[in-house]
């Protein structure tokens, strides 16, 4: 396992396409293997012990990073938002943890843990903390998303 990392390796090759730069709280990593396996609640509380946390409203850490997606895990206090202007390809968004507030498409939502929203492409989104959460976001590019008829 690297140095740092808290996600399980599985016993092959990586095929590394990218790693992170790393900062003061986490070292490097990389971006893309083969198969990566992450424990969440591991995760969340390694992002609630950086100082982006500590000292701020919030804290993320990209899991994957692809051609084809992202893998965004995100701790929010409460009133926190994340804002998707131009998104070029569907997003899912899982409350981990907490309740937050969706916007999209000039609805509103209410997630509770456990609710997963799913928003199409190129519909710009906000989210807004209700209460403190963790939210794993899936960003998705395919061929042609982004153009909105």
């Amino acid at each position: 396992m690297t140095e740092g990392v808290s996600h399980r390796e599985v016993d092959t090759v990586p095929e590394q396409t990218d790693r992170t730069r790393g900062s003061s709280d986490r070292g490097a990593r990389p971006m893309m293997e083969s198969l990566m396996v992450f424990d969440l609640g591991d995760e969340v509380e390694s992002l609630r012990q950086e100082s982006a946390w500590t000292e701020g409203d919030r804290n993320a850490r990209t899991l994957v990073k692809s051609p084809g997606m992202r893998l965004l895990l995100a701790t929010l206090r409460e009133s926190a938002e994340i804002q998707e202007q131009d998104g070029e390809g569907p997003v899912t968004i899982h409350i981990l943890e907490g309740r937050a507030t969706l916007t999209a498409g000039g609805a509103d939502a209410t997630l509770e843990q456990g609710a997963v929203a799913a928003i199409e492409a190129a519909l710009p989104w906000n989210l807004r903390a209700d209460a403190e959460s963790a939210i794993l976001v899936t960003f998705a590019w395919t061929e042609g998303a982004g153009h909105r008829p």
